[in-house]
């Protein structure tokens, strides 16, 4: 990869639509596994911040859909508060 990172194939060839990342990550399927490793980000968010991901809608191509993602966190629509009782 160079200056541009490519766009992850899915098993089926085409193109990864983007959907179901928080899942496929947590069940180590992220299409991105080769070149970053989205769990370990999810688990610091979580352990940092004392919060469950819940939810990562969609994701697409470009930095500025990562910054998206990383405001949605930020304002907490993705993430639940830990009960300190479980």
């Amino acid at each position: 990869m160079g200056w541009c990172d490519e766009w992850p194939v899915g098993l089926n060839g085409e193109e990864y639509d983007g959907k179901h990342f928080l899942t496929l990550a947590r069940d180590n399927a992220s299409p991105f596994k080769d070149v970053w490793n989205v769990q370990l980000l999810i688990d610091e968010i979580e352990e940092k911040l004392q919060v469950k991901v819940i939810d990562i809608p969609t994701i697409d191509k470009g930095s500025n859909n990562y910054v998206r993602v990383c405001s949605w966190l930020s304002s907490g629509r993705l993430m639940q508060p830990c009960d300190p009782t479980r």
